[in-house]
């Protein structure tokens, strides 16, 4: 965490203000999603914020998670819309992935056709939908 960055923010930020940010799995797995973080207060030692309803609490002296595991998690600060956008659309693809795994697992097809493959990766490839994070 760029530490000029964090105490910027931490000094503009204000009680009920809202932003998005681009997190890690805090899981074995490297996925990276977007939440919705609030800011709820500040002491003199500690900012706390709700994260997807979840609060936590971070150290103002270095930003990092008050009683968090191995690895030090960081204070969730705002991401850029490009960042944000990234993250969904790759989700999007792990999700349609996950769902033709499971589509073809359930119907026990032991073959699909070359072309039926292909228009699946080019799905994979151009998905743009929405939906989801």
């Amino acid at each position: 965490m760029k530490e000029n960055e964090f105490e910027k923010f931490v000094s503009e930020v204000k009680e009920g203000d809202t932003w998005l940010s681009v997190q890690r799995d805090r899981g074995w797995v490297n996925r990276r999603f977007v939440s919705k973080v609030e800011f709820v207060k500040k002491t003199k030692t500690q900012i706390v914020v709700r994260e997807d309803g979840t609060e936590n609490r971070y150290r103002i002296s270095n930003g990092y998670l008050i009683g968090g595991q191995w690895g030090g998690m960081a204070f969730p600060l705002p991401s850029s819309g490009k960042e944000i956008e990234e993250v969904r659309a790759a989700n999007r693809v792990i999700k349609l992935r996950r769902s033709v795994r499971d589509f073809v697992d359930s119907h026990r097809l032991d073959e699909i056709s070359e072309q039926v493959l292909k228009q699946v990766m080019d799905l994979l490839k151009g998905q743009t939908g929405s939906e989801g994070d």
